[in-house]
């Protein structure tokens, strides 16, 4: 998908909430938070459907619902290794 063009990139956000069973079963899937961009919405909302399940069991501590932000930003955060 190829963003719009003149459009910010930070109005690319969407936010999806979650249930995560202590199995990594993700399911109960509500929308928080649109972009206003079908586009963009539509392949958040695509991904979210391909992903059913987490790979690994979550930590003990792992909370049940979780907030899932979407967005694009112009750098990324270093990964912890």
């Amino acid at each position: 998908m190829e963003p719009a063009r003149n459009m910010a990139d930070d109005s690319y956000a969407a936010e999806v909430q979650v249930s995560v069973s202590r199995a990594g079963e993700i399911s109960d899937t509500a929308w928080q938070k649109g972009s206003g961009d079908s586009r963009w919405d539509d392949s958040v909302r695509a991904a979210i459907a391909a992903v059913t399940r987490m790979d690994i069991p979550p930590p003990t501590n792992f909370p049940p619902r979780v907030t899932i932000r979407f967005d694009v930003q112009e750098e990324t955060e270093p990964v912890l290794q």
